[in-house]
């Protein structure tokens, strides 16, 4: 082997060391995406799991706001605006 041989044996053993050490970090960082993805989609699975039971129980909070001074209270303060079908508007739509 020669000397010219041998440094160039060497600065290739140098960059594919270099490249392994690149492809360790770039993995690590993807690992650390993919897990931060995936805590993000299981909360937005948990959220539209619990819309429907938020949606009923906002609208029967809402029922009961219109008899009720501290639900309607409630509803105002988090700026929640309900829309409260009429006894006129199911009937019309039950004979329909």
């Amino acid at each position: 082997m020669t000397r010219t041989q041998f440094w160039l044996l060497n600065l290739v053993s140098a960059v594919l060391i270099v490249l392994l050490v690149a492809h360790v970090v770039v993995s690590r960082s993807n690992n650390k995406a993919a897990q931060q993805l995936n805590t993000q989609r299981a909360y937005i699975n948990n959220a539209r799991q619990a819309q429907p039971a938020v949606e009923n129980l906002v609208r029967r909070i809402g029922l009961a706001g219109q008899n009720d001074v501290q639900l309607k209270a409630l509803l105002a303060k988090y700026d929640i605006k309900v829309n409260i079908p009429s006894a006129e508007t199911n009937s019309t739509a039950h004979q329909k």
